[in-house]
């Protein structure tokens, strides 16, 4: 096995879900940010090269839970394997 397949797992890059926060990241959350035109918490996540909005929210746990829920949805399966499990 290549190196860079230990790493992708069907077009997913797993080390990238475990990296730093951007410095610029205002809300402390990945995949969640704030639009302030409306006030309103956005969710989103990257999936095989892809944006997937998840919704806005009027508060920012909300958000929160919408981009971990979509994380079990998408990467669930990816993360498991990745770990031999």
């Amino acid at each position: 096995m290549n190196p860079a397949e230990r790493f992708n797992s069907d077009g997913i890059f797993i080390p990238a879900r475990n990296s730093r926060l951007r410095s610029g990241n205002k809300t402390g959350f990945r995949g969640v940010t704030r639009n302030y035109q409306t006030g309103k918490y956005r969710a989103t996540l990257t999936f095989r090269g892809k944006r997937i909005y998840l919704g806005e929210y009027g508060r920012l746990e909300d958000a929160v839970a919408a981009r971990r829920i979509g994380e079990d949805r998408y990467f669930k399966l990816y993360l498991e394997k990745a770990r031999g499990k």
